[in-house]
């Protein structure tokens, strides 16, 4: 078939009405049925031609005259994933899953492992009404089948450290999570040292633990001290550009785990002198030091230099979230940075000229967007319905606004003018997917076993938030706010207006727990929140707090997190 020795010939016409026809292949044995099916989705046929045959299959199989194997439906299931769309949805690949879902604990590691790659090459994505409709109901059981299936293949070594990673990252693909699996993987990188055949796994791990809300500081501070040496000593410098693309989505992962170093720091910086980068390349260093809130000497420079260069085609095509990325460098060196940057950026022509024209409007505009989706939510009923039920005089906020607040004090911007003793309150809603599910701080010993991994987990005592929540609440804290987090995870599970009603009360009430950038929920550490911190500038209520003078002091109080 691949050089094409039967075109045209009887003997294609002869094939094409065999393999097309169901009921023609029904003497085939498995085997060899899943064969040939492997075959033809690898050729360029009708798609239609191999999704009628593993339909036509699993009816046999229904009707007890055929039998196939575990490792045999994950075979089949390998071939026609990639073509399986509705309306074949709902024919085939449930009804493959409904075979195999029993038996996924007692596959091989490597045929579990081609699973869970197969699936995560195109996860379905649909409500849970939808898949009872469907027929697909199994779906909803495979996410637990499968993490404890591998937690089993991982506690058992069937997989090196390469297969950890690879499969940790399709894990993080689906957003398919358990604690027992999280800390079987976690444990197994963390106590493997890093070698040189290990380089290409930085960013699949990095991009797995921010996918699966994995913050594991003495994993991560592995990953990173490791990834700086690299960069040393074995990466060619200045680094050619794909490598600047992957210390880019590298940095990107630990940005959003809230993980900050300053080895990494200074890798980034080097990288704004590097002949290589192209001019995208360097407004993205600029906005990942940014937002580390690292202002180093080179960064002014850099940061003039790439913008006369902004009629070029580089960035001319950059992405809206390129673009809504480069906007950090202006609002995080305003809010973070010294005083002197901020001068520059806030009153040179050619700065404000940039950021208005190329960066501010998709930056306005995404939070526009979050504005709109948040009052289309059933939160935003409730949470509506909670504040007046309270006599609460909070709104939701302006168009237009840095960040969309889900509601504030009405004469919040009056009251922010005055500097009254008594700041407006900006109530936040932190979504699932910015809290954090496994925390482990850097003081943890590296050389815990998993099921003591799990119990060192401090999610299971505190919440902590991830990602964009954590500069958003630092800048609004910064603006003048008081600050109060509605923790979305909790609220949805919410099921009374008394219980909403309770839950507001307390957010609003307990300033010290609920503001803080990373948010404990214990009781037990409210002794700890007034008292003095060595490591910020005023009373430690949690939050992230700053010292005159320099160009990186991004503290946060110990006392509740070690994240920075």
């Amino acid at each position: 078939r691949t050089i094409n020795l039967w075109q045209g010939h009887a003997v294609e016409e002869m094939l094409t009405h065999l393999l097309s026809s169901p009921a023609a292949v029904r003497p085939l044995p498995t085997s060899y049925f899943v064969a040939v099916l492997s075959a033809l989705c690898s050729f360029n046929v009708p798609k239609e031609v191999p999704l009628t045959l593993a339909s036509a299959f699993v009816d046999r199989v229904d009707c007890g005259e055929s039998i196939a194997t575990p490792e045999q439906w994950v075979r089949i299931l390998h071939s026609i994933r990639a073509l399986d769309d509705p309306p074949w949805w709902d024919r085939v690949t449930p009804r493959i899953l409904q075979n195999l879902v029993p038996h996924v604990r007692n596959l091989s590691p490597h045929n579990l492992a081609l699973l869970l790659q197969t699936y995560a090459s195109k996860p379905q994505h649909s409500k849970p009404g939808q898949r009872a409709e469907s027929g697909d109901a199994i779906l909803d059981h495979l996410p637990a089948v499968v993490t404890g299936a591998v937690n089993q293949a991982v506690r058992a070594g069937g997989w090196n450290i390469e297969q950890v990673v690879h499969n940790l990252d399709q894990l993080g693909r689906l957003d398919w999570y358990s604690d027992t699996t999280a800390a079987a993987m976690v444990a197994q990188c963390t106590q493997t040292p890093l070698l040189e055949p290990h380089a290409p796994l930085l960013v699949p791990l990095s991009r797995a633990c921010a996918a699966l809300r994995i913050h594991h500081a003495p994993l991560l501070n592995k990953m990173v001290l490791w990834y700086c040496w690299s960069c040393t000593y074995l990466r060619p410098n200045p680094l050619p550009q794909p490598q600047v693309d992957e210390l880019l989505e590298f940095a990107g992962h630990l940005l959003d785990l809230s993980f900050h170093s300053l080895e990494l720091q200074g890798v980034l910086s080097e990288q704004l002198l590097n002949p290589n980068a192209s001019a995208r390349q360097k407004l993205a260093l600029l906005a990942a030091m940014a937002r580390f809130a690292h202002f180093p000497v080179e960064f002014k420079e850099a940061c003039a230099k790439v913008c006369a260069e902004s009629h070029s085609s580089d960035l001319a095509a950059l992405t809206s979230a390129d673009l809504v990325n480069a906007f950090n460098i202006h609002l995080c060196a305003v809010f973070d940075g010294p005083a002197a940057l901020k001068h520059w950026l806030t009153e040179d022509e050619a700065m404000k000229t940039f950021f208005q024209v190329h960066t501010s409007q998709q930056w306005y505009h995404k939070q526009d967007q979050e504005r709109t989706t948040f009052l289309q939510s059933h939160a935003y009923l409730t949470l509506k319905q909670a504040i007046e039920d309270e006599g609460l005089d909070l709104r939701p906020s302006d168009p237009g606004d840095v960040y969309h607040i889900e509601f504030v004090s009405k004469d919040a911007k009056e009251r922010l003018g005055a500097m009254p003793a008594d700041p407006p309150i900006a109530l936040v809603c932190i979504k699932s997917k910015e809290q954090l599910r496994w925390y482990i701080p850097i003081t943890a010993d590296v050389g815990l076993d998993a099921e003591a991994l799990a119990v060192q987990n401090r999610c299971h005592q505190f919440r902590y938030m991830f990602r964009g929540s954590v500069q958003k609440t630092r800048h609004l804290q910064a603006m003048g706010y008081r600050t109060a987090a509605i923790w979305l995870s909790e609220w949805t599970a919410l099921e009374t207006a008394e219980q909403r009603q309770a839950y507001l009360r307390t957010a609003l009430g307990t300033p010290g727990r609920q503001n803080a950038t990373f948010s404990p929920n214990a009781a037990e550490e409210e002794e700890n929140i007034a008292e003095p911190c060595q490591h910020c500038c005023h009373q430690c209520q949690g939050e992230v707090a700053f010292e005159e003078g320099t160009t990186n002091s991004f503290f946060t109080c110990v006392h509740i997190s070690s994240l920075a």
